[in-house]
């Protein structure tokens, strides 16, 4: 699916703090638009923490609220999604570093041009833009607890946002409801009864929100995207 790490991790952060999102906009004059539930103008400002940097850069980027997001099936969705998106394309068209060591993108999933890849991005970097905190990518060879482990970690999911991606689409294993391969997802919740009965609530970025069977969901799973340590969000000027 198309730049599913985006949308994944919006939704996961915004689970977790929505007050925290709606800190991020401003109005086009660098007011706080915050406890506003609509800019007055057509455009406002997003403010994004810069990925390539790990001390609080941040910037800010004009957005129109009337652009359909790249992201979003439905044309009139939420504005604010469709803001972010926009201000994460802007992010990918910034200079490149004199000192990266790879010159072909800003940021990966994002062309030079402001456009998004195919079929690749990673959402923690997209948690990286939001937050400004530092991220953790931990690929299912490296818990080597198991699904033990891994269950103990997607606990987190509701003070901490965490975001789920899948194997390629030819390793899926079949589950209900289906978990599709080569995708994000977002964990909202979990629970356990009884012995070894435990499940995930996660929400699909198109547009479906399921409980799945938690082996389900580890048998599926390639990467875990977290902030490192499970930071909780809490907003501090």
């Amino acid at each position: 699916m198309y730049n599913c790490w985006l949308p994944a991790a919006s939704i996961a952060v915004a689970w977790v703090n929505p007050d925290w999102v709606a800190r991020l906009f401003f109005h086009s004059d660098n007011s706080p638009a915050h406890g506003q539930w609509f800019p007055t103008a057509e455009t406002a400002n997003v403010q994004l923490w810069d990925p390539a940097y790990d001390d609080g850069t941040r910037h800010n980027f004009s957005v129109s609220l009337y652009q359909k997001s790249l992201t979003e099936d439905y044309p009139n969705g939420n504005w604010w999604h469709s803001a972010l998106t926009q201000g994460f394309s802007q992010m990918g068209m910034l200079p490149i570093p004199d000192w990266a060591s790879d010159k072909s993108y800003r940021v990966y999933g994002i062309h030079q041009n402001g456009t998004f890849w195919h079929n690749n991005g990673i959402p923690a970097v997209a948690m990286a833009m939001l937050t400004g905190k530092s991220v953790k990518v931990v690929t299912k060879q490296e818990i080597a607890g198991g699904i033990d482990e891994w269950w103990g970690y997607i606990q987190h999911a509701q003070d901490s946002p965490v975001v789920v991606t899948t194997v390629g689409v030819n390793n899926t294993v079949p589950s209900v409801p289906e978990i599709h391969g080569n995708h994000a997802y977002a964990v909202l919740t979990t629970k356990e009864e009884g012995q070894g009965n435990r499940t995930v609530l996660m929400r699909n970025p198109w547009g479906t929100q399921d409980w799945y069977n938690a082996s389900d969901v580890w048998a599926n799973s390639f990467y875990l995207n977290h902030l490192v340590n499970f930071t909780k969000l809490e907003w501090q000027e």
